[in-house]
């Protein structure tokens, strides 16, 4: 996750203003060689079938919280699961 991709190198999805994803390995080499500490990286996948994430959320599993690239990209990474895990927005 960075706030700006690289100019052109690799693929990188816009998941709100502010925030973009990067998706293959030559978006995640990008990032490492030109902005290392500019993003964040995560590891990992989730996939729900059709409504089993819309059934979850109603089911109190999820919590929901307002799209925020400042919550997941913040200045100081630490404490970052706790501001995540804290009441919903």
């Amino acid at each position: 996750m960075t706030r700006k991709p690289p100019a052109e190198e690799g693929t990188f999805v816009a998941l709100l203003p502010g925030l973009f994803a990067a998706l293959d390995g030559p978006a995640v080499d990008s990032l490492i060689e030109k902005s290392p500490n500019e993003a964040r990286y995560f590891v990992g996948l989730m996939l729900w079938p059709p409504k089993a994430l819309e059934n979850d959320v109603e089911a109190g599993t999820w919590r929901v919280r307002r799209a925020d690239a400042d919550l997941v990209l913040p200045a100081n990474a630490s404490g970052l699961w706790k501001s995540l895990s804290g009441p919903e927005a």
